[in-house]
């Protein structure tokens, strides 16, 4: 009998163990994503009143937050503007080309260049940065699935 146990008990840790993590591509394709939170460092003046802005989210609002993006295995990524549009003549579907880099850290879309943060299966965090007038601001977007 105690053969027996050790047979299971060995079975059962091995198959808890035997569990392979997602790929990058998998996490990315498993379904489609939308932005929960989207910040810009160093932050932007506002010229009516001084202020600073960071929450990109709150700056622009729900033509952002409710745009759908989904990736495909063979590189590609569609963006569906949902109901609000930041620019009325924006097209409904946006396609484009992606391309991760070998070690997975960074992905190119369309001549830009991302550095993931987190890839996880419920969340998708990813940084750029880009020059404006002098000044290296990054942006942060942290995305959900939808």
């Amino acid at each position: 009998m105690r053969p027996l146990l050790l047979l299971l008990l060995s079975v059962v840790f091995l198959m808890s163990c035997g569990k392979d993590e997602k790929t990058t591509i998998e996490i990315l394709t498993a379904h489609p994503w939308k932005i929960s939170a989207a910040t810009i460092s160093p932050g932007i003046t506002n010229p009516a009143n001084g202020s600073v802005i960071t929450d990109l989210l709150a700056l622009v609002g729900s033509c952002l937050a409710d745009n759908v993006y989904s990736f495909t295995v063979d590189s590609k990524y569609v963006v569906d503007e949902g109901p609000t549009k930041c620019d009325p003549s924006d097209p409904q579907l946006e396609t484009g080309t992606l391309s991760l880099s070998t070690d997975n850290k960074t992905f190119t879309a369309d001549g830009t260049v991302y550095t993931f943060e987190a890839v996880e299966e419920n969340k998708l965090v990813y940084t750029f940065s880009a020059s404006v007038n002098g000044i290296t601001q990054t942006v942060k977007f942290t995305m959900v699935p939808k």
